[in-house]
């Protein structure tokens, strides 16, 4: 029996076992949550060693500063074990769940209020919308992220204070509102929106416009191929036009709280000091890890996402408006 069999058999069985309900037309199916956590988690586990080899280079640690990408991944191995390479994982899939389970569930809350009959300018429409659902996104998950950004960090040379001699997710979060009060969990949060909900509106809207046009039929044995390729283009496209601004939030995020980081007293502070000590550099450095990094986790969680909602008989992230885009030609 083939894959593809197997998997519309699958299918069939959920879609036999589906009851049939009167659903709010404006509110998601709820398992939006469940595909798109699930998916965010798998991707970003699979490239965590990348993702935190991003975050060393971005901060400047010293002893992955100019040295390429396999010398620096042979340091991570050589003082931290394999260990090194998934420093960070169990904070990151404790923020990334909710991240994606939000991202995605806010993504076609907002398609579905805001243009329930969809709109002839369809990627603008989408591109707003994804805006608006990294707003909610961001600021409902932000502390996971700033403690995850500790975490990271974390190497035999350097430790940051805050975390503690044993950093964990919880412990980082008390002694970040110890020394600093609640307010410290959202330092940074403004320059995180800055760069996280252009991405987010780019990623999602390119993803979702490019599928709704090229994407093949859901049945054809091309339908996983085509979503990590949508997936991954999706996040190119996503993290290159905005990447400088995810370095100044990293930069920003350690303000204050780590004794050796820099000192910015507000986000043109930060530009002006980071182009003054590096130049254009200090705002794409590590941009080539974050890429490799970036495009493969951007393809899984997409591909990853689709394939699942397929299985449980939910609606595709671009067929919603596809139809209505048809009914209006």
């Amino acid at each position: 029996v083939s894959t593809q069999s197997t998997w519309d058999t699958m299918e069939k069985k959920v879609e036999e076992k589906k009851e049939v309900k009167k659903r709010n037309p404006y509110l998601p199916d709820w398992k939006n949550f469940f595909t798109g956590g699930t998916a965010g988690a798998l991707s970003r586990t699979v490239t965590n060693p990348l993702e935190r080899l991003k975050i060393l280079r971005q901060l400047g640690i010293p002893e992955y500063k100019g040295v390429n990408f396999f010398k620096a991944m042979g340091i991570m191995w050589k003082t931290e074990g394999f260990a090194g390479f998934l420093k960070g994982n169990g904070a990151n899939v404790v923020r990334v769940f909710p991240f994606t389970a939000f991202q995605f569930y806010f993504y076609e809350l907002f398609k579905k209020i805001l243009f329930p009959k969809g709109e002839k300018n369809v990627y603008k429409m989408k591109f707003i919308c994804g805006g608006l659902s990294g707003i909610c996104t961001s600021t409902l998950t932000y502390p996971l992220d700033l403690v995850r950004t500790f975490l990271s960090i974390q190497t035999a040379e350097n430790k940051t204070g805050v975390m503690g001699s044993k950093p964990s997710m919880l412990g980082g979060m008390y002694n970040i509102v110890k020394e600093k009060g609640f307010t410290g969990l959202y330092r940074g949060l403004p320059m995180t929106l800055i760069g996280v909900v252009p991405y987010l509106a780019l990623q999602l809207s390119v993803f979702d416009w490019t599928a709704t046009h090229y994407m093949p039929d859901k049945k054809s044995k091309w339908f996983d191929v085509a979503n990590l390729l949508i997936g991954g283009w999706a996040g190119f496209v996503g993290a290159g036009l905005t990447y400088p601004t995810d370095v100044v939030r990293r930069k920003m995020q350690l303000c204050g709280i780590d004794e050796k980081a820099p000192v910015y007293n507000s986000i043109p502070d930060a530009f002006k000091k980071m182009y003054k000590a590096d130049g254009m550099l200090a705002f794409y450095r590590g941009f080539v890890a974050s890429q490799v990094k970036i495009v493969p986790a951007a393809a899984i969680m997409f591909m990853t996402n689709e394939r699942l909602k397929r299985w449980l008989g939910i609606q595709l992230l671009s067929q919603y408006l596809y139809r209505e885009t048809k009914h209006e030609n």
